[in-house]
């Protein structure tokens, strides 16, 4: 399993597409127009979101970023 951070989460979960490799090339487009700490965080989401699989990817965007990381007992509280 993959782990992202709530960042990378509401990140990934912000894009208009919807799809797996629609977001990841949105978040691709991205990187060429925002500065260079917030492209560290793009470029992490895009390497994450390309190591999952679409079963994965789904369960992902069905949660908020605060349930998924409870599940998986990063909550970091």
């Amino acid at each position: 399993m993959v782990r992202m951070t709530v960042e990378e989460i509401n990140l990934a979960k912000g894009m208009d597409a919807q799809g797996h490799m629609e977001i990841v090339q949105e978040l691709t487009q991205l990187t060429y127009h925002c500065g260079t700490d917030f492209t560290e965080l793009v470029e992490s989401t895009i390497r994450k979101l390309e190591q999952m699989g679409e079963d994965e990817f789904m369960e992902l965007m069905e949660y908020p970023a605060e349930i998924y990381d409870e599940e998986d007992g990063a909550d970091g509280r």
